[in-house]
């Protein structure tokens, strides 16, 4: 009876396996593996879904392969044994495909390396979460961590060992004042935080217990003055802390002591730099800092100095040709671990210090760690954590008329971050923004990508411009000659900008001088008229939508709202808005009339939808819109009728590709479309275990 009801569940498991496949394009079904591997870090559904395919012999062998590779991938990031039988299958019963064959060798090679070198060293490297949020903290013992959970806008603490999450603050807000937290850091005995908080325009360094409880403020600024929180003393007595306080100097970094007790502020050391990566550790006995400085040659790379607190030491450790940085002690302060470039690849290495100087030359005792990896933190345990990215954006151009080609990507694979795309006003030219670089006093410099959909060439166009290439978005003016921008340039202040895409000249046309790290000017969403004479923007309470003449500059405003506009799109006759709110309980979209200041209802929501507006139809029948979790991750994109209300769904994008769609945009014809994809889930948090072990 036993041996039947064990075939029956088998037979039955295999029934419901084939019956999920009926139905099912094998490729989409396949993208879905890849949505869960790659998008969701779910790596045992992903395993399942691919086994699927796997099992089915009416599916291409070529598809089969394919998903068997990433059946084995799945075991590796597992850390399973799983991993070696699937690349040996791979290997043995699909040599006819060649190029997937290859790959499982080279994986089954790589293996076999890795755990013949975890065998002899007994290093095991493991991953312990994988998020898109941003991470701050590890706790000394390696148990807790914290994190910004960006949806409910607070500082959350995870129990690495039950996976229970604790939030500590709930305040959260994006109206104005904005109130978020951002860097944190645990005490050495694990039991409180300290972090930094934004507050309008003042900001405040908090302490808190773990667990959320007697929440104190013990320093209150105005903007970047507050301190922020990079690590404790060992006796948590202090907590050491940078401040660069851009109302003094763009260039000036303080590094001081703040008194947990009152709050009270020590000056350790002034830094003048054109950026300071500043990344600091004080030593177990309290007596030295180790701190990493950009290079004044070269700003991309940074030297690695040391400090006592006494002030009578403050000298340059390691100094190489190379990015030296992440440096942390060692729990018996006798060295410092620190990541370097300067063999090519992103290695670990060790330097041992006595009284304030080196002891010899640094030792590598890790390879490759990989690239843009950030050092946490070495626990009491000696468990080394670290941070190692896991996501990349591609843009992606999309015909509706010939579905079966899929979405063609246009981004070059070199590039990392590939996002925002656009579409000039005649379809032939798509424009994105590439990876920026950030500048601390100005933002992030915006760098782009013209694509010719006519020829397949790129050019490349770089304004020299500073902003922010998600909040605001880039607009080709109606006759393609120019750009709309949000951003700020050293010699013209900060607001709106048109720039010729020939010559490069910036005209403002509403900016403000001032200090360039404040607020924006503007609520974003700016747009041009139908005929470009015209720009269309809102103010930074986010309630009126303005007019502006690019010539004579001249201003009148054409919508006062009671609510936070989310976006607003003018019909090309210049007679209707529509908008999304913010803040709104009944999500959805108004029309409202500029002739008679009538309001109409022509789409509503669930709650849990965020939706975008992206573009009126030429006659103004007819609006596009997207819908989404949030406005950076796009499910579908809808049109609705302004006559008769009627919804029709354009596409969804679960059925094209896989990853979480950032951006997306619409042709004039309503035929093509170009988005940006995000692949993986922002960064992935790793231990390493064994490492220092005697």
């Amino acid at each position: 009876m036993k041996n039947l009801l064990i075939c029956l569940l088998i037979f039955g498991s295999t029934i419901t396996q084939q019956s999920t496949l009926q139905g099912q394009n094998p490729q989409s079904l396949f993208q879905k593996g890849l949505i869960q591997e790659e998008g969701e870090g779910n790596l045992k559904a992903a395993i399942d879904i691919y086994n699927a395919i796997v099992n089915d012999n009416s599916i291409d062998r070529a598809l089969r392969a394919k998903a068997l590779l990433h059946v084995g991938i799945c075991h590796e990031k597992l850390g399973n044994q799983n991993a070696r039988t699937s690349y040996q299958k791979l290997i043995s019963e699909y040599s006819d495909q060649k190029d997937i064959a290859l790959q499982g060798r080279e994986k089954l090679r790589g293996l076999t390396k890795t755990n013949a070198k975890s065998k002899k060293e007994g290093v095991v490297a493991s991953r312990v979460l994988s998020t898109s949020d941003d991470v701050y903290s590890i706790s000394p013992n390696g148990r807790y961590i914290s994190i910004i959970d960006w949806d409910k806008i607070a500082l959350v603490v995870k129990d690495l060992k039950t996976s229970k999450v604790t939030e500590i603050t709930n305040t959260g807000t994006w109206k104005d004042p904005v109130e978020f937290p951002d860097k944190s850091v645990f005490s050495n005995d694990g039991e409180r935080l300290a972090y930094f908080w934004y507050k309008g325009n003042n900001t405040e360094l908090h302490i808190v217990n773990r667990d959320g409880s007697n929440n104190q403020i013990i320093y209150t600024g105005e903007n970047e003055s507050t301190p922020w929180p990079v690590a404790w003393s060992s006796d948590d007595k202090s907590i050491l802390a940078i401040i660069h306080d851009k109302k003094i100097s763009n260039s000036l970094y303080k590094v001081v002591l703040v008194s947990v007790l009152n709050g009270s502020l020590t000056v350790l050391k002034n830094i003048e730099s054109k950026g300071c990566s500043c990344e600091l550790a004080i030593s177990p006995n309290n007596d030295y800092i180790v701190y990493s400085q950009n290079r004044k040659d070269n700003p991309n790379q940074n030297d690695i100095y040391i400090l006592s607190l006494d002030g009578k030491t403050d000298k340059k450790i390691v100094s190489q040709a190379s990015n030296d940085k992440d440096p942390v002690w060692m729990s018996d302060g006798k060295s410092i671990v620190f990541l370097s470039d300067r063999f090519g690849t992103n290695d670990l290495w060790k330097l041992n210090i006595e009284n304030g100087s080196p002891v010899g030359n640094a030792e590598r005792i890790k390879v490759n760690i990989g690239d843009r990896t950030e050092i946490f933190s070495l626990t009491s345990e000696k468990d080394l954590f670290y941070q190692v990215p896991n996501s990349r954006n591609d843009v992606f151009y999309y015909d509706m008329n010939n579905p079966s080609s899929g979405p063609k990507k246009i981004s070059d694979k070199s590039e990392i971050r590939n996002h925002d795309p656009i579409w000039s006003k005649d379809d032939k030219y798509i424009l994105y923004n590439t990876v920026p670089e950030f500048d601390s006093n100005l933002g992030f410099e915006l760098k782009y990508v013209i694509y010719n959909t006519e020829t397949g060439e790129y050019s490349n166009f770089n304004p020299r411009i500073y902003g922010h290439p998600n909040r605001y978005r880039t607009e080709y003016s109606p006759e393609g000659g120019s750009l709309l921008v949000h951003g700020k340039t050293t010699s013209d202040g900060q607001g709106i900008f048109t720039i010729d895409l020939a010559t490069g000249a910036k005209n403002p046309i509403k900016v403000r001088n001032g200090l360039l790290n404040e607020l924006y000017l503007t609520g974003g969403r700016h747009t041009f008229s139908k005929d470009g004479s015209n720009i269309y923007y809102m103010t930074h309470d986010k309630k009126q939508i303005v007019k502006i003449d690019v010539d004579s500059k001249e201003e009148s405003v054409i919508h006062t709202d009671e609510d936070e506009i989310l976006n607003f799109k003018v019909s090309n006759d210049d007679s209707q808005i529509a908008i999304v709110y913010f803040f709104k309980d009944n999500r959805g979209i108004d029309i409202y009339s500029l002739k008679n200041g009538e309001k109409k209802r022509i789409v509503d929501v669930d709650a849990k939808s965020i939706l975008a507006i992206l573009s009126w139809t030429s006659d103004d029948k007819y609006l596009y819109f997207q819908e989404g979790i949030n406005s950076r991750a796009v499910n579908k994109i809808m049109k609705v009728s302004l006559d008769n209300k009627e919804l029709q769904q354009v596409i969804s994008f679960k059925d094209i590709i896989p990853g979480v769609v950032t951006s997306v945009r619409i042709n004039r014809s309503g035929d093509k479309l170009v988005f940006s994809s995000r692949l993986g889930a922002g960064a992935e948090i790793w231990k390493l275990e064994g490492l220092f072990n005697d």
